[in-house]
Parts: C-alpha cells; structure tokens; sequence
C-alpha cells in the first residue's frame, strides 16, 4: 500500500491538503476576530446611543468626540453658508438629491464644526439655490456625532469645482480635505442633524443608518472549520478506501491468474 501511496497523484493531492487545511483554520480565526470586532462595535454604538443627549460646548469640546460617535448631542451656532457644500448622491424617500454640509461655529468657542443638515432635491444642483435653505442667525442643532467617511479607491477631487476654485459637489464626509477649502480648525467629528418631529420641508434631516448585528462571521467561521475537517480527515479516509481497492483488486487479479496457471 505504501508503494501505491506514492503516486504523483495522491503526492500531489497530500500536499495540497497539507497546505489548505492550515489556510481554511485561519480564515475560521479570522472570521473569530472579525465577530469580536463587530460585538466590541455594536457595545460601543449602543453605549453612546444609550447616553443622555451632550451639549456640545467648551466643556465638552475637550473629551475625546472622535470615540463617542453616535452619541446624540446639541449645539448652538451659527452657519457660515458661504463655505457650505453638498454631498451627491444621496437618497430620501425614494427620491435622488444631496446631503447639505455647512460649517457652525460654535456659541462661546473659537470652534467649528461641520453640520450634515439635510436632503434636498436633485435641482438644486448649483450653489445659487442653497440661499432658500439657509437658516440665518443663532440656531439650536440636535443631532448625532459622525466621524468622517473614508473612500478606498475613489477620491473626493472627481468632483466639479464652482468658478471661485472651491469644490461644491463632494462624495463623502472628508474633514481634513474639508478643513483645508474652508480654512477651519474643524472638530475631527462632524454632526448629522436629526429629525425633530414631522417637517419634511428641505434641508429633510436623515435618521442615521446604524446596523446593529453579529453580521455572518461565525456562519463563516463554521463554514472554513468545516472545511477544514473535511478536508484534513476526509482526504486520508478517501486515499485509503481507493488503495484498499486497488490492493484488493490486485490481489483478486493474482489470484484468478493463478487459478487459470494451475488448470
């Protein structure tokens, strides 16, 4: 059987068992880890959705807000609307518009923060039409801490510039790129206003679209120590069921050749 065991192909066949088996376990770890990630993520979202609302003043400008994103919080300021760009591509309703973005410098403080303040409509593609959506003097804002979004493979700079050499038109939430048009010191947080009753008259406040779940990593996880098993026991147990054949089979050959000899 040893003899048989050394074909190339049940050589070949070992060795790529040798090789995946290992593979397959860690991707099973991995997906571990990746599970543990997600249950750390969905504790800390909860905590902060959980928190009573902050008022984001000069006392709480000095905590850490980049690590309580998600926490629901106030802020009184003004807007500077000259500095305000869209984000593309967003949907309410069904319907295709953008996302306004303004700066509010904060009541009592030398600090800006960026404001996502709401949907508007498609039409409303040129800066020149902003000015019907502006909410001059002191507001109150109640909303939502964000950190900023990150694009893998896209930039922001796709975008059209307006006349005057600054980008209106964005693809995401980019602080620091943000911070460099506008010339503010933004927070390294940005708010998402919320909706606050049944106005529906744009900027349309979005509630924030928070995915609370384990996700499939432990279904994953099963699946490639499943794989695994199968392969590291199943193989062995199929080479040597088709060796035992062929040696049986052999031997049964040898045999009948003997029987015709002695007749």
């Amino acid at each position: 059987m040893l003899r048989r065991a050394l074909q190339p192909r049940w050589i070949i066949g070992g060795l790529l068992v040798i090789i995946a088996v290992p593979g397959m376990v860690r991707l099973g770890f991995w997906q571990l880890d990746r599970l543990d990630q997600r249950r750390v993520f969905n504790q800390r979202v909860l905590a902060q959705i959980d928190a009573p609302e902050m008022t984001l003043d000069a006392d709480a400008l000095t905590s850490d807000l980049y690590n309580m994103e998600f926490r629901h919080v106030s802020v009184t300021g003004q807007y500077d609307f000259y500095e305000q760009v869209v984000l593309r591509n967003q949907a309410w309703n069904n319907q295709i518009g953008f996302q306004l973005l303004a700066p509010l410098k904060i009541e009592g403080t030398d600090e800006v923060v960026l404001v996502e303040r709401g949907w508007i409509p498609a039409e409303n593609d040129m800066p020149e039409s902003w000015a019907q959506f502006d909410q001059t003097g002191t507001v109150t804002i109640h909303g939502m801490l964000r950190r900023p979004e990150e694009l893998i493979g896209v930039t922001n700079f796709e975008a059209q510039d307006d006349a005057s050499g600054r980008q209106t038109s964005w693809l995401s939430v980019d602080l620091e790129a943000l911070s460099f048009q506008t010339g503010y010191d933004l927070l390294p947080v940005y708010v998402q206003e919320l909706p606050q009753g049944e106005d529906f008259s744009p900027p349309v406040p979005v509630e924030a679209d928070i995915e609370i779940t384990e996700g499939s990593h432990l279904g994953y996880a099963f699946q490639w120590f499943t794989f695994a098993t199968i392969a590291g026991i199943g193989f062995p147990l199929f080479m040597y069921r088709e060796l035992r054949k062929e040696e049986v089979e052999e031997n049964m050959a040898g045999e009948k050749d003997q029987t015709v000899g002695e007749e």
